[in-house]
């Protein structure tokens, strides 16, 4: 199982989940890779948007090793018609179920990925080190 833990709402930045992505992917065949980033670019972007941080990425190849896990974890619990979006539309398209658990003040929303030929382990990358915070300048009047 590989993890990415992000800490805030912002950083890491989607760029750099989508590169710690890549890496995680980099020896899977191209077609496991685009359908496996587009998921998980697509669970993150709405953990960001509808819960609350940290959220927890996880890549996990599954025992038979024709399926991937893709899961994301946030402090919020699910509210509203949040599943009602376009982008869990794609992500019901690309993989072969997916779900959501719920707990007290958390949820997990995950998706699993199956393909043809076995997956491969995945080679974890390094989290990203967090950019430090520069303070804002105020214009003058």
């Amino acid at each position: 199982m590989t993890i990415l833990i992000m800490p805030t709402e912002h950083e890491p930045s989607l760029d750099v989940v989508r590169g710690w992505i890549r890496g995680a992917l980099r020896d899977l065949p191209l077609a496991v890779r685009l359908h496996t980033e587009v998921v998980a670019d697509e669970l993150v972007s709405n953990a960001r948007r509808h819960g609350l941080p940290p959220y927890v990425l996880r890549l996990d190849v599954r025992d038979d090793r024709r399926a991937l896990l893709v899961s994301v974890d946030d402090c919020a619990p699910p509210r509203g018609d949040w599943a009602a979006g376009g982008g869990l539309v794609l992500v019901g398209g690309l993989s072969e179920r997916w779900g959501v658990e719920s707990r007290r003040q958390a949820k997990t929303v995950w998706a699993e990925l199956t393909f043809d030929l076995p997956v491969l382990d995945l080679d974890p990358p390094e989290q990203p080190v967090p950019r430090p915070r520069r303070r804002g300048r105020r214009a003058r009047p």
